[in-house]
């Protein structure tokens, strides 16, 4: 019989930034050595060698594994993890993912926060993402475009003491003012989405009223000895000669709903267009602290 499970050699080990900082349980998949799930090690099957390992004993199975990572990993770094069910741990090798905000620079690390120029020349607080979440940094009145401000602390731990971090290194860009051209197409385009919302509005308004007004306006007729109650659509009656009163208040009630439903899309539909349009026109005229919208 063979032995315990085992990895079969060093995995790459895909991690974050933060998993890479703070370390904690992951699970990942592992192909690692073990008994043949169909002889169950004995590399026989009924007397003749198992076609599942030709006669080995043993075969390769991916298993989910949870490993603990400490704190403090470098990309390409190996390490041997302990885990439960495989015999010797998981030997990896440390890969980095790239982070869509933060680069790494030894212990520390580096982000390009960009804003309008306004917020450099009058100063305002901006948002700057790092390893423990979004934090709030002011930015003084007259900074430098490109200028970079050190936050203490908020970067990879150091090496041998995971009490200690580096530092985050935040560098401040000034956008580049949109073109005239482009800030008037998305205007345009913008006012157009504005005028077809608002005219969808008003026409579902319409409808929505106008359904609303004959339901409440509907008169009931009252059945007597020279007099039948019938519904008539154009000019022909409808089936339901001699109806009851409660019979022509539900009548007119579906009527309601029937014509308040394309009243009510059209509604929304002009809003949705109003709204798109209205962002559109504003798309290059962020406010102070935010990054204008691509």
């Amino acid at each position: 019989m063979p032995g315990e499970p085992h990895s079969d050699g060093p995995i790459d080990l895909q991690l974050t930034l933060a998993e890479l900082a703070f370390g904690g349980e992951l699970t990942i998949t592992v192909p690692s050595l073990g008994p043949c799930v169909n002889c169950e090690g004995s590399g026989r099957d009924e007397g003749d060698v198992c076609a599942y390992c030709r006669g080995a004993g043993t075969m390769m199975l991916d298993r989910d594994v949870t490993v603990t990572l400490p704190a403090g990993l470098a990309d390409g770094e190996t390490v041997t993890l302990d885990c439960e069910g495989i015999d010797g741990g998981v030997t990896a090798v440390v890969r980095e993912r790239e982070h869509q905000a933060l680069t790494r620079e030894g212990v520390d690390l580096r982000t390009v926060v960009e804003v309008e120029p306004e917020v450099l020349e009058e100063g305002d607080i901006v948002d700057v993402e790092t390893l423990d979440g979004d934090i709030e940094l002011q930015v003084v009145a007259g900074t430098d475009d490109g200028a970079l401000i050190l936050i203490r602390g908020k970067g990879m731990p150091v090496p041998g003491d995971a009490e200690r971090r580096g530092d985050l290194i935040v560098e401040l860009h000034a956008l580049e003012p949109a073109a005239p051209e482009e800030i008037r197409a998305a205007r345009s385009r913008g006012t157009g989405l504005v005028v077809a919302g608002a005219i969808a509005m008003l026409v579902g308004l319409l409808v929505t009223v106008t359904a609303l007004v004959e339901r409440m306006t509907f008169d009931v007729c009252e059945s007597s000895g020279t007099t039948i109650c019938a519904i008539a659509v154009d000019g022909a009656v409808q089936d339901g000669i001699d109806l009851t009163p409660e019979q022509q208040l539900d009548w007119a009630t579906d009527e309601m709903v029937r014509d308040l439903v394309p009243g009510i899309v059209l509604l929304v539909l002009g809003f949705w267009l109003a709204a798109k349009g209205f962002r559109q026109m504003g798309e290059h005229r962020a406010e102070p602290g935010q990054v204008r919208a691509g």
